[in-house]
């Protein structure tokens, strides 16, 4: 196989994946500037002080980094750590139902 096949159709799997993802945030940030929060206003902590979070380090292509930084601009409210956390989890839950 290919590398040309085997990363065939990864480019508009992602994009489809990302303009829903995208599309989900803008209806709740429409929600939320409707809703007025009633509790104590606390900055947004971020994710390197978030004790969910650890860092992690990979290497991937640059050629598809390129790719995946352009699609990611073109959407609001995702980032490349949201979208690296979305596609593992959804690994996570298809190899553990298996």
């Amino acid at each position: 196989m290919t590398k040309d096949n085997r990363y065939k159709g990864m480019a508009s799997e992602l994009k489809a994946r990302v303009n829903r993802s995208s599309s989900a945030s803008k209806t709740k940030k429409k929600q939320e500037v409707q809703e007025p929060d009633n509790r104590d206003s606390k900055p947004k902590q971020g994710k390197r002080r978030n004790p969910d979070y650890t860092q992690a380090g990979f290497y991937i292509r640059k050629d598809l980094q390129r790719k995946v930084k352009g699609l990611l601009l073109d959407e609001e409210g995702i980032d490349f750590s949201d979208l690296i956390n979305n596609l593992l989890q959804e690994w996570v839950n298809k190899h553990q139902s298996k």
